[in-house]
């Protein structure tokens, strides 16, 4: 009869409708790209380091201190005490042309790399990144309240730097280093003698 033939018609209808919905929604789930997968460096001062770090490189330093380095970030992490001396002559499993871009201020291809400090952490070792010229910024755990003498001597940092869970600043920190126009020193208990001469 007409009405089963329009019945039926109608009935393709709606399921060629769910077929092509079916498909659309086949097509819209796609797999995430290389992108979407990095790690999230933003700038939130609490930055965890990803759970895996597939492709990239990581290593130890000190006693219990381990670093990570994903892209342009080096993260530090760890229970122990930063060592005293200067980072690159500690690192365990760098390579050394990574080690040379990134430390090495007459190397040609250099890495400029910004610093996270992972909860943790107690303190900055003396002289830990001592004329690191690729340096670009350093994000402190609220966990790390002391900062060793000639930490960061002529180190250009140009992110903002949080200080304000640190209580000890050692001499000559920040001696001869460029600084961003807001640094915050809120908890400071202790300042040494030139802990920011001629910044």
């Amino acid at each position: 009869s007409g009405t089963d033939s329009v019945k039926q018609q109608t009935d393709h209808m709606d399921s060629s409708s769910a077929g092509d919905s079916t498909k659309k929604d086949t097509e819209t789930q796609k797999e995430p790209t290389q992108e979407e997968t990095q790690p999230d460096v933003t700038e939130s001062w609490e930055t965890t380091a990803p759970a895996t770090f597939t492709d990239y490189t990581t290593g130890t330093f000190g006693n219990g201190m381990n670093w990570h380095l994903a892209d342009d970030t080096l993260y530090i992490s760890g229970n122990g005490t930063w060592p005293d001396g200067e980072l690159k002559d500690s690192l365990q499993g760098m390579d050394d042309e990574t080690m040379k871009r990134m430390f090495n201020e007459y190397s040609k291809d250099k890495l400029k790399f910004r610093v996270v400090v992972q909860s943790g952490v107690k303190n900055i070792g003396a002289h830990a990144f001592h004329r690191c010229l690729n340096i670009t910024g350093i994000q402190l755990s609220s966990t790390v309240t002391e900062i060793g003498d000639g930490a960061f001597t002529y180190c250009s940092l140009t992110e903002k730097l949080d200080l304000s869970h640190v209580k000890t600043i050692g001499e000559e920190a920040f001696q001869n280093a460029a600084l961003p126009s807001d640094v915050v020193l809120s908890d400071v208990l202790s300042i040494g003698t030139g802990a920011f001469a001629a910044c």
